[in-house]
């Protein structure tokens, strides 16, 4: 990580401080987002703070990362290794992926309705205005939130669940199970983000 790091450039002067207090878990995304990216051979440019990383080259785009977080001020400690082990895998189940489809959707529409001071959103701002923009997301609202697979974002994205089933040959069958709303806790949500009503500001 100091590595990586070293050729990290601060653009917004605010990863240390933020990796060292509440944003550990974001600033460690990002970091890990940008040595995958420079793994991969990409030209970044890190000019700008916001967003978060730009690809340069022939095929550019632009990449806003954001992460669900647990409540301000809440800190699970843990009396030993065997008991953050244990806490890897939900109690529920169904009440977890309730819980991850909730913070998912709160995470991807607190970006796409974010505005700086200019009334810019992230893909609006001159430096990527016309460039593909891409949210990329993780979750730690709690310790078990990494044991959840893309399943349940892609339910939430597209409003479609996939219910598998066997039939009399023992074959899989896979039949689809429109989704409307997610529910959790006294919060609602509507289902298929790509399907919504857009404002005329979000990325088309």
């Amino acid at each position: 990580m100091d590595e990586t790091f070293a050729d990290f450039p601060d653009v917004d002067h605010s990863f240390v401080r933020e990796f060292q207090t509440a944003g550990f878990s974001a600033r460690v995304f990002e970091l890990a987002l940008f040595a995958a990216l420079r793994e991969q051979g990409k030209e970044l440019d890190r000019t700008s703070p916001a967003p978060d990383l730009l690809t340069t080259g022939d095929t550019p785009v632009a990449i806003e990362a954001t992460t669900t977080n647990p409540p301000r001020g809440e800190k699970d400690d843990d009396e030993d290794i065997a008991a953050a082990v244990r806490r890897l895998i939900p109690d529920d189940m169904e009440e977890a992926q309730a819980e991850f489809t909730m913070q998912i959707g709160k995470a991807l529409r607190r970006k796409l309705e974010h505005r700086d001071a200019q009334d810019h959103a992230y893909w609006e701002k001159p430096h990527v205005n016309g460039v593909p923009f891409v949210i990329a997301v993780q979750s730690f609202h709690n310790p078990s939130a990494l044991i959840h697979t893309t399943s349940s974002l892609a339910t939430y994205l597209y409003g479609i669940r996939d219910i598998p089933t066997r039939d009399d040959h023992g074959s899989l069958v896979l039949n689809s199970q429109v989704v409307t709303e997610h529910r959790h806790k006294h919060k609602t949500i509507p289902s298929g983000l790509f399907a919504q009503p857009k404002p005329s500001t979000w990325p088309q």
